[in-house]
């Protein structure tokens, strides 16, 4: 039998099997049983069944320290200049050189308006996207303009040629050859 033909029972009998036949971890059991390890542990979950290493909180690896290079010493000693007062050091200064420009984010490009609700209510109809991502779903709509029998994804020549980067003649003449059976 195969997993998705096991009832729940079978289920929670198979995995609690494959714990006390040495499997420590949801991963073991489900390559034991050859499913996912969120099936497993959707199983042990809705059966109560408690997985052996649970509960125990994974080790702390800890890297080894750094050790940090010692400061060189100088040579020969430096003579004495008075000091100058000068302004407080900027919090600038810590920071690198070569400072990096942030890139603005570009703005979505603005939904054309017109079009028809989408879903739309017919199959005639042209379903080309008007909206973009940041379009909440109850806005979006779809170009709508009447379709060709016969045509490509339900889009219209003008929105077919949009979105595979042809132009409509070229949309227009695929179309003449894939009726005519080529």
């Amino acid at each position: 039998m195969t997993w998705a033909e096991f009832t729940p029972e079978q289920r929670g009998q198979a995995v609690q099997d494959a714990i006390a036949a040495g499997c420590l971890s949801a991963s073991d059991i489900a390559g034991h049983l050859h499913v996912s390890r969120n099936a497993v542990i959707g199983v042990c979950q809705r059966r109560g069944i408690k997985l052996p290493n649970s509960g125990k909180p994974a080790p702390h690896i800890h890297a080894a320290p750094v050790p940090r290079p010692a400061l060189p010493v100088p040579s020969r000693p430096r003579a004495e200049t008075p000091a100058e007062p000068s302004a407080p050091p900027s919090k600038c200064a810590a920071e690198p050189t070569t400072a990096t420009v942030p890139v603005p984010r570009r703005a979505p490009a603005p939904v054309p308006t017109g079009g028809i609700p989408f879903p739309r209510e017919s199959k005639t109809q042209c379903a080309h996207p008007l909206w973009n991502d940041a379009t909440p779903a109850d806005d979006r709509r779809c170009c709508g303009q009447r379709v060709q029998p016969g045509a490509w994804r339900e889009y219209c020549d003008p929105c077919l040629a949009k979105s595979a980067g042809i132009t409509v003649e070229d949309v227009q003449r695929r179309r003449k050859l894939r009726v005519a059976g080529r």
